[in-house]
């Protein structure tokens, strides 16, 4: 489901008008830093009525592949709510996340294969330069995260986390 959802929701985001997805991209990290902060817990509540893991798969790669992101926000609350503990599910949620990647990216590029106004070196709408350059900056950064996440306090890193979702929707919202 997550590899349909993914690809899917590739093909269906560069359907929506650009301000509309920016505006829609915006909100939903605002809502997300707000549920950091307050320690809501919305997205676990909200699958707690365990629906079919085929189609919340299909849901949760489709919305990852529209909002740009790895599909934890979505995939580790179905899954501790779903009974697994919490470091099980931000495994599985990792593992979830390659082919959500590996699928949004192949959409985006399917899509984008006809465009002709998109900047030299980019393959679809996926601009190399800055993928391979997110790409390296990934690997040799994700430890230091990782290390960090650890060393810091629970509601530190609630407060941190929840600050950057503010920072970057108040940027989109303005830019």
């Amino acid at each position: 489901g997550i590899i349909f959802g993914a690809f899917a929701g590739a093909l269906f985001a560069v359907q929506i008008d650009g301000l509309i997805l920016k505006l829609t991209i915006a909100s939903f990290i605002l809502i997300v830093g707000l549920d950091i902060l307050l320690d809501k817990n919305i997205i676990q509540k909200i699958f707690q009525f365990k629906p079919k893991s085929i189609f919340v798969g299909s849901g949760i790669g489709f919305l990852s592949s529209i909002l740009g992101i790895g599909g934890g926000t979505f995939s580790v609350p179905y899954f501790k709510g779903s009974g697994l503990s919490l470091t099980s599910s931000i495994g599985t949620s990792a593992a979830c996340g390659v082919p959500i990647a590996i699928f949004g990216t192949l959409g985006y590029i399917v899509a984008g294969l006809n465009v002709d106004l998109l900047p030299n070196m980019s393959l679809g709408y996926i601009y190399m330069p800055a993928l391979i350059g997110v790409s390296i900056t990934s690997i040799f950064s994700a430890k230091y995260g990782a290390d960090l996440a650890h060393y810091l306090s629970k509601d530190t890193l609630r407060r941190l986390m929840a600050s950057w979702f503010f920072i970057i929707s108040i940027y989109m919202f303005i830019v």
